[in-house]
């Protein structure tokens, strides 16, 4: 079934990421410029016969990140308080964000593989995947959802 989805990273953050590892040892990621790596998703996504149906990079407000996470926040708390909420909103929008609708079969789960495939090799942990520094939608509603948050002049027309 072919459906729409949407990919987000965040290139910024991984350019300046680090992450403690075993026994204190500072882990800092080699990782390629924001560009580089946009193309390489974006690489990545052509390869598995997506079609890249718009695309932009921009600082979200701290509106759209509040609707944003008001459906996902739950995903990311895993039991934390609330207060954790005003974290994902401001680490949101502390940084540009580049968005990607696509297109074909099966998008949703053939979408999280990729992004499943990117996490692994150039996420340390699974803590830098929290911060929400790559997002793939999690089912159609939500990337229904997400993708008119995101691009609201988008028409879909699939």
């Amino acid at each position: 079934m072919k459906q729409y989805s949407l990919f987000g990273i965040k290139p910024d953050v991984f350019a300046d990421a680090t992450q403690k590892r075993e026994a204190g040892s500072e882990l800092k990621l080699e990782l390629p410029e924001p560009e580089v790596f946009i193309q390489e998703v974006k690489n990545n996504l052509l390869q598995a016969w997506f079609e890249i149906l718009d695309e932009r990079k921009y600082f979200p407000s701290k509106e759209i990140a509040g609707q944003h996470y008001k459906e996902h926040f739950w995903v990311f708390t895993n039991g934390y308080a609330e207060s954790k909420f005003d974290f994902f909103v401001n680490f949101m929008t502390s940084w540009p964000s580049y968005w990607i609708v696509f297109y074909w079969d099966d998008a949703i789960v053939r979408g999280r593989s990729i992004l499943k495939e990117i996490r692994n090799k150039y996420l340390a942990t699974p803590q830098l995947a929290r911060c929400n520094m790559t997002h793939a939608s999690d089912n159609e509603a939500w990337a229904l959802e997400e993708i008119t948050l995101h691009f609201p002049n988008f028409i879909f027309n699939k």
